[in-house]
């Protein structure tokens, strides 16, 4: 398992690069023998415990078919992406080859209400680029790494912790959503047994999820049939169900209109149904909203309404409405550009 202050240090340190062969799997006819594969499987991912993001940006092969996990490329996956933060190669795309702004992901990190521009700078220049990887330090090494205050940085894991585990159920509802028959009270309960996406579910027990949300077995079974379906993977469902359950009354083959808007409402909604443990501090997401309104409508011709529009398109400051790409702030938000050009120029008046 990889660790972010032990790859800050193996980053400072390691000079060779090592060879890459790429991810090898198993000869299905000869056990003995190997071959490339198509990209790493996810189990190996989370062996490795790297985030999918950052292979995606970097164009590292993801293979979603494949459930098998092969040791070594678990370790040469924890290998490349060593080199990849000690080499600052973390791109958007390989044919592009650009390189992850520094102020993309202060502002991320700003998003914390606790950090301030300086302790992001701090953050990012020690490998933490995101709330999820600064959600997985362990504080008193982090501190250290940093010469930061222990306390202080206690406190900024916390939140981070807090605020990860909202995105986290919104991510989950989001994918896991698609299958007829989940609904926003179930995600709790999966994400308690490691459900987050719909290849989690297939990759899971189905008894131990009907035990979990307290539910029938033939209510999972036909849960793992859809997303088999949604998958292509045949391999995911018959080893978990050797006898097909048939679609159940009063499901539609397409997805309704009244489901379409209990997503989006029950999107809305998550935050209230996600809780903290007992004794952990939340941060509380919907105060960070309203100090990020109150900030963004002392610009000329911003509303509460477009405040809002702003927000969810992760604008949560004056400055970071100064520092976005008016392009992608476009197509994020659907303002438009001319319009995003005058309040850029009342958000520098303000500054």
């Amino acid at each position: 398992m990889i660790n972010m202050s032990s790859k800050r240090n193996t980053a400072a340190s390691e000079e060779e690069t090592i060879e890459i062969t790429g991810p090898l799997v198993k000869m299905p006819s000869n056990d003995r023998k190997w071959r490339k594969g198509k990209g790493y499987s996810y189990k190996e991912i989370r062996a490795a415990d790297v985030p999918v993001g950052d292979l995606i940006k970097a164009g590292i092969p993801i293979d979603k078919r494949r459930r098998s996990l092969h040791s070594r490329n678990v370790e040469e996956l924890g290998t490349l992406y060593r080199q990849m933060v000690a080499t600052d190669t973390l791109s958007l795309s390989p044919d592009e080859g650009q390189i992850i702004h520094e102020k993309q992901a202060m502002r991320h990190l700003r998003k914390l209400s606790e950090i301030n521009k300086q302790d992001a700078q701090t953050l990012v220049k020690g490998g933490i680029y995101t709330i999820a990887n600064l959600a997985e330090e362990e504080p008193t090494a982090l501190a250290k790494d940093l010469d930061l205050d222990p306390d202080e940085v206690k406190k900024w894991v916390e939140s981070a912790k807090s605020v990860k585990k909202i995105m986290d159920a919104k991510s989950a509802f989001k994918k896991l959503s698609k299958i007829r028959g989940i609904k926003k009270k179930h995600i709790k309960p999966l994400l308690e047994i490691g459900v987050k996406s719909i290849d989690d579910l297939l990759d899971s027990n189905p008894e131990k999820v009907a035990e979990a949300l307290k539910l029938d077995l033939d209510d999972i079974l036909y849960w793992f049939e859809q997303a088999a379906e949604i998958t292509g993977s045949e391999e995911g469902y018959t080893e978990v169900t050797p006898v097909r359950i048939g679609k159940k009354k009063g499901y539609k083959e397409e997805v309704s209109e009244e489901l379409e808007e209990e997503t989006e409402e029950a999107e809305k909604e998550i935050e209230e149904e996600i809780t903290t443990d007992e004794g952990e501090e939340d941060i509380g997401i919907e105060d960070l909203k309203a100090k990020a309104k109150k900030e963004l409508k002392k610009c000329k011709g911003i509303g509460k309404v477009t405040a809002t529009t702003l927000i969810e398109a992760g604008i949560y400051s004056i400055e970071d409405l100064i520092n976005a790409d008016l392009d992608e702030l476009e197509a994020e938000c659907g303002i438009s550009k001319s319009q995003l050009k005058k309040f850029k120029k009342s958000a520098k008046k303000v500054e």
